[in-house]
């Protein structure tokens, strides 16, 4: 019996929508819940472009760049806006992590070079950064099966199929083996609450360039046809194969397109 608050008819007819800039996404499914009700004014990606329109135009950056903060650290400088330390550092993280230390085949020269600025400004060597930080995020002790999948998880609509694909940066594959079980039996209920076609967990050795990947679904056929392997218990080894934006999703496209 208390009022909280009053709504004018002018805000019920004219309605107030959430303004939003997507960063490093452009995708409905990979974006908060109600997307399609916001006022979207800029999108700044380095992503494949999907499916995703606007009622009227906007601001779309999208460079083929191994980490969506090399953009964002281009912004500051043409701006003419000095980067913080603590910023640079997280940016210069996030390049790290994304391009898998430089590894990757989605790493181009612009984003070494701008992850070498970032680190001048940090006052951090890259590579000994880089591989403290891995050697510290990749241990999968005391983590629950659902953080595992989820600490890097994307859904992805591929023609008529929907397809989950989570992926994890380790340096002990082989200390993932007692929770193969549980991560597959998590991995089909995720399929059946979703919908998803398959469901795909890539648990990846960065400092040895390899994948292990483990598949779940009804539709196994599409990894096993993107990478030309045979699942073994919904296993397979995935040499060379570390990046999930390059190698992973357009080979899975292929797939499911074929």
């Amino acid at each position: 019996d208390q009022v909280v608050g009053t709504i004018s008819r002018f805000q019920v007819i004219t309605g107030d929508h959430k303004k939003m800039i997507l960063v490093d996404h452009n995708e409905r499914g990979q974006a908060v819940e109600g997307i399609e009700e916001a006022e979207i004014l800029e999108v700044v990606d380095h992503h494949r472009v999907a499916d995703f329109q606007t009622v009227g135009p906007l601001q779309f950056r999208a460079e083929p760049l191994g980490c969506t903060c090399t953009i964002i650290a281009k912004m500051y400088k043409e701006q003419g806006v000095e980067i913080p330390k603590n910023v640079a550092g997280l940016m210069l993280a996030a390049i790290i992590s994304d391009t898998l230390l430089f590894r990757s085949p989605t790493c181009t020269k612009t984003d070494k070079e701008i992850a070498l600025e970032l680190a001048e400004i940090a006052g951090v060597d890259a590579e000994e950064f880089g591989l403290a930080m891995f050697k510290a995020g990749t241990s999968l002790v005391g983590k629950t099966i659902e953080e595992i999948y989820n600490q890097d998880y994307k859904a992805f609509n591929i023609g008529d199929a929907k397809v989950g694909i989570a992926q994890v940066n380790t340096m002990d594959i082989d200390g993932f083996a007692p929770l193969k079980g549980e991560m597959l039996e998590y991995m089909e209920n995720l399929c059946v609450e979703n919908g998803f076609d398959t469901a795909v967990l890539l648990l990846t050795d960065v400092i040895n360039a390899t994948s292990e990947v483990f598949v779940a679904g009804s539709h196994p056929e599409y990894v096993e046809n993107a990478f030309n392997v045979q699942l073994v218990e919904h296993e397979a080894n995935l040499p060379g194969v570390i990046s999930r934006k390059k190698q992973v999703v357009p080979a899975i496209t292929r797939a499911i397109n074929a």
